[in-house]
C-alpha cells in the first residue's frame, strides 16, 4: 500500500492506527449490537463486515485512493471488534469457566498457524518483486511509473476478491452452524430477590483485568515487532533478523498447544497466568543483562512468557460477571489499544537514549545497541501489572464468609455422600446415586447483616436424585431388597412418598421434568435423543433469583451449558458412570 499510493511513512503508520481506532471506537457499539442479536449471529455479522472491508480494497487499488485503502481497513477493523467481542467470551462461557484459557489457548494455535499462513500467501501474491518494481520507480518517466504502480495495484483484485468470498462463506456457515445459543449465568448478589450489581464499576477485578490485558497486547507486539530491528542493532543482518519473528511465533504455538494439555486437569489457568508473568519478568531481565544472540534468545522467550496471558485473562476477568459480560468484552477488546501505545512508547525510549548516549561520546552503532537493549525495561512494570492481577485481582472481590459458607457446606454435602455410598449396596447396574445435582444454598455478607437479621432464614437446599431403580431398591419401602440406612433415616426424619409416581421414566426425560415441572411433549425432552432447550424456566433459574446460590453436580444427560447453576460439573452425556466416579467428582 505505501508504494502503491507513494505514502509517506507517518501516513503508513495509520494503516495499523485505523485497526486500533476501530476497536476502541467500536468496541461498546459491539456489546450493544451482542445484546441484541446474541454472539453466534455477532460473530457472522462480524465475518460479514470483514468480507466488505475486503472488497472495498478492490475499488481503493484501482484507484489507488489512500483514505478508500483507510476505509477499508477501517470496516474490516470494525468487523474483526464484532467478531473479537463475540468469540472470545462465546468461548470463555461455552463450557466451564476454569477450563476457559484451554478453549482460548486452541483459538490461539489456530491464530497464530492462520497469520503465519498469511503473511506467507499475500506476500508471495502481493510483494513478489516489490523490490525491483521500487529501483525502476526513481529512474523512470511519470507515465511508466504510473503503469508500474497501476501494475502492482492489479495484482491486489484477485487476493482480495479471494478473502471477501472466504469471509463472506464463514458468515454464513457460522450462521446456519448448530452452535449453542449460550449466555453467561447471572452470578450477582441479590437480597430479597434484587441484584445488589447494577452498573459494570462494581466489578473491581473487570478493570484490573482490562488494565492486564492492555499492558500484555503491548508487550506482545514488543516481542514479535522489536525483535527484528534489536537483531540487526546487535550486527546481525537483515538476513539472518528476518528469522527471529519466527523464534517467537514458534514459542507462542509450543506454549499455547502446553496450555491446552495443562488446563485445567494439571494447571488452573490462574496458576499459569503467575507462572507467565514471573517468566515475564525473568525474561526481561535476562534481556538487560546479556548480549548477541543470547539476548535475542531471551526476546524470542517472551512468546512463552506471553502465549497463555489472553487465553488465562479472559476468563478470569469475565468470571461472575453475568448480565454484563458482553459489555466487560467489549472494555476488553478496547485494551488491545495496547498494541498502539506502549510499543511506540518503547520506541521514544529507543531514540531518547540513543541520543543521550551519542551526546557523551559513545558512537552511534553502539549507542543504538545499547539503547535498544537497555530500553526493554519498559517491559518490566507490564508483566508486573500482570501478576498483581493474577495474584491479587483475581480474587472473589466478595466478603470472606461467602467463601467460609460455601466450603462449609460442600465439606457437608461430600461427607454425607461418601456415608450413602460407603453403607449403602444397591447392586442395580443402572443405579446412579448422587446423579443429580443441587447444593443449593443461600449466602451471606457482611454487607446483607442488616437486612438478614430484620428476615427470615431460608434453609439450604440438598437435591438427590438417584436414576433408573425401582421403589424395592430402598429399604425404606419395606421390601428389603437392599439395606440402605441412611437413606431410610432421611426418610424417617422427613417424608416417604407412597403414591408418588415420575412423570417420565426415562433417564433425561426424568430430570428435564424434575427441573421444568412441565411434561416431557411440553418440555420438549421426550426421549435420550432429542436435545433440551436450557433457555426455558427451571426451578434453579427460579432459586437464583431469589437469592440462592445453585451447584449442579453428577450426570445430566442432556446436551447444552446448565443454565441456571452458578457452577456445574457434569459427566459428559455417554460416560462409564459408576458410584467411584461420581464421589471423586464431587
Amino acid at each position: 500500500m505505501k508504494t502503491i499510493n507513494e505514502l509517506t511513512d507517518a501516513q503508513s503508520y495509520l494503516v495499523a492506527s485505523a485497526s486500533y481506532i476501530s476497536f476502541v471506537l467500536m468496541a461498546l457499539p459491539a456489546s450493544y449490537i451482542l445484546n441484541k442479536i446474541g454472539y453466534k449471529k455477532g460473530m457472522s455479522l462480524g465475518l460479514i463486515i470483514m468480507g466488505i472491508g475486503a472488497l472495498l480494497f478492490i475499488p481503493a487499488a484501482e484507484a489507488r485512493t489512500y483514505w478508500v485503502f483507510l476505509t477499508g481497513i477501517f470496516i474490516q477493523g470494525v468487523g474483526m471488534t464484532l467478531l473479537q467481542t463475540a468469540a472470545n467470551p462465546y468461548i470463555t462461557i461455552l463450557g466451564p469457566m476454569e477450563s476457559g484459557a484451554k478453549r482460548i489457548a486452541i483459538m490461539g494455535i489456530a491464530n497464530k498457524t492462520a497469520g503465519a499462513l498469511g503473511s506467507l500467501i499475500f506476500g508471495a501474491l502481493l510483494l513478489s518483486g516489490i523490490d525491483e518494481v521500487k529501483d525502476k520507480l526513481g529512474s523512470v518517466s511519470l507515465e511508466e511509473k504510473n503503469v508500474l504502480l497501476d501494475t502492482m495495484a492489479d495484482s491486489v483484485f484477485m487476493p482480495y476478491l479471494i478473502m471477501a468470498i472466504v469471509l463472506f462463506v464463514l458468515g454464513v456457515l457460522i450462521r446456519m452452524a448448530p452452535l449453542p445459543d449460550v449466555e453467561a449465568e447471572d452470578t450477582d448478589d441479590t437480597v430479597e430477590g434484587k441484584s445488589t450489581k447494577t452498573s459494570i464499576f462494581q466489578f473491581p477485578h473487570l478493570w484490573l483485568g482490562v488494565l492486564a490485558l492492555f499492558v500484555y497486547v503491548g508487550a506482545e507486539v514488543i516481542a514479535g515487532d522489536t525483535i527484528i530491528s534489536y537483531g540487526i542493532s546487535l550486527g546481525f543482518t537483515g538476513e539472518e533478523a528476518k528469522y527471529f519473528t519466527t523464534y517467537t511465533l514458534m514459542a507462542m504455538v509450543a506454549t499455547y498447544a502446553l496450555g491446552v494439555f495443562l488446563i485445567p486437569k494439571y494447571v488452573k489457568q490462574k496458576t499459569a497466568l503467575i507462572a507467565s508473568a514471573v517468566l515475564g519478568i525473568v525474561f526481561s531481565l535476562c534481556i538487560l543483562y546479556t548480549t548477541g544472540f543470547t539476548s535475542i534468545l531471551f526476546v524470542a522467550g517472551l512468546g512463552i512468557a506471553n502465549a497463555l496471558v489472553w487465553p488465562a485473562i479472559w476468563p478470569l476477568t469475565l468470571e461472575g460477571l453475568g448480565k454484563f459480560t458482553k459489555t466487560a468484552s467489549a472494555l476488553l477488546i478496547m485494551a488491545i489499544s495496547g498494541g498502539a501505545i506502549i510499543p511506540p512508547l518503547y520506541g521514544r525510549i529507543v531514540d531518547a537514549n540513543k541520543t543521550e548516549l551519542i551526546a557523551s561520546g559513545i558512537d552511534q552503532v553502539q549507542a543504538t545497541s545499547s539503547a535498544a537493549t537497555s530500553s526493554y525495561w519498559i517491559l518490566i512494570p507490564c508483566y508486573a501489572l500482570i501478576l498483581f492481577f493474577a495474584v491479587w485481582g483475581t480474587q472473589n472481590w466478595k466478603e470472606i464468609n461467602i467463601s467460609q459458607k460455601k466450603k462449609t457446606l460442600t465439606i457437608q454435602f461430600i461427607k454425607m455422600a461418601k456415608h450413602i455410598l460407603n453403607t449403602t449396596k444397591l447392586n442395580n447396574s443402572y443405579l446412579v446415586v448422587l446423579s443429580a445435582f443441587m447444593l443449593c444454598f443461600s449466602c451471606k455478607n457482611e454487607t446483607k447483616a442488616k437486612v438478614e437479621a430484620e428476615t427470615p432464614q431460608r434453609p439450604n437446599i440438598v437435591f438427590i436424585m438417584s436414576d433408573d431403580h425401582a421403589y424395592q431398591a430402598i429399604s425404606a419401602y419395606g421390601h428389603g431388597l437392599n439395606n440402605t440406612p441412611n437413606i431410610d433415616r432421611i426418610a424417617n426424619e422427613g417424608a416417604l412418598f407412597n403414591r408418588g409416581f415420575v412423570t417420565n421414566s426415562i433417564c433425561a426425560p426424568s430430570r428435564a421434568v424434575m427441573l421444568t415441572g412441565k411434561h416431557s411433549f411440553v418440555n420438549g425432552k421426550v426421549d435420550n435423543i432429542s436435545p433440551f432447550n436450557w433457555d426455558q424456566d427451571n426451578f434453579a433459574k427460579t432459586l437464583q433469583k431469589s437469592g440462592y446460590q445453585t451447584a449442579l453436580i453428577g450426570k445430566i444427560h442432556m446436551d447444552g451449558l446448565p443454565q441456571g447453576f452458578d457452577y456445574s460439573n457434569v459427566l459428559p452425556a455417554k460416560v462409564n458412570i459408576t458410584l467411584q466416579n461420581l464421589l471423586r467428582m464431587a
